[in-house]
C-alpha cells in the first residue's frame, strides 16, 4: 500500500485530466458523438458476433438473423462516415426495436420447449420500448448518448480525484 501512496499527485493530475475531457465532451456534443458511434459499431459488432455463435450453436434462427443484424449495423456505422448523427440515432432505434422483438420471438420459442425465459422477454420489451421513444423523439436519443457518456467520464475523473487524497492522506499517516 505505501507504493501506490507515493502516486497521489499522478491519480489527481489524471482525474483533473479526465474531468476536463468529461466537460469538453459536453461542451462539444458533435465530437462527443462521432467518438460514440465508433464505440456503438464496435458493440454492435461484438453482440453480433456472440448472437451469431449462440444462434448457429442453438439453432435459433432468430439469434442468427439478430447477430446479422448487429454486424450489419456495425459495418455500416464504422465505414459509412457521411451518414449524418441522425440516421445514426434512426439506426441505433431501428436496431432496438428489431433486437428487442426478435428476443421476444426467441423467448417465445424457448418458452414453448419449458425453459425459463423471464429476463430474455423483459429484455426484449425494454429494448422495444426504448427504440420506440428513440424513434418518435431522436433529438432525446442525441441528447440522451451525450449526456450518459459525459457523466460515466466525469464521475471516472472524480474517482481519481477522491482516490488521489486518499492517498495522499495515506502516504501522511504511514510516514
Amino acid at each position: 500500500m505505501k507504493t501506490l501512496t507515493k502516486f497521489w499527485f499522478e491519480s489527481l493530475l489524471a482525474g483533473v485530466l479526465i474531468v476536463i475531457i468529461a466537460l469538453l465532451l459536453l461542451v462539444v456534443p458533435n465530437f462527443t458523438l462521432r467518438i460514440l458511434g465508433f464505440f456503438i459499431a464496435a458493440f454492435f459488432l461484438v453482440e453480433g458476433v456472440f448472437s451469431l455463435i449462440v444462434g448457429v450453436k442453438s439453432k435459433l434462427w432468430s439469434l442468427i438473423f439478430i447477430g446479422g443484424l448487429n454486424i450489419t449495423a456495425s459495418f455500416i456505422i464504422f465505414f459509412w462516415s457521411t451518414v449524418s448523427l441522425i440516421m445514426l440515432v434512426y439506426l441505433i432505434s431501428a436496431w432496438m426495436i428489431l433486437n428487442g422483438l426478435l428476443k421476444i420471438i426467441s423467448a417465445g420459442i424457448l418458452k414453448s420447449q419449458n425453459k425459463e425465459v423471464n429476463l430474455l422477454t423483459f429484455k426484449g420489451i425494454i429494448l422495444t420500448a426504448i427504440g420506440l421513444i428513440i424513434l418518435f423523439y431522436p433529438d432525446v436519443g442525441l441528447a440522451g448518448l451525450v449526456l450518459l457518456v459525459s457523466l460515466a467520464v466525469l464521475t471516472y475523473g472524480l474517482f481519481f480525484i477522491f482516490l488521489s487524497f486518499k492517498l495522499r492522506s495515506l502516504k501522511m499517516w504511514l510516514g
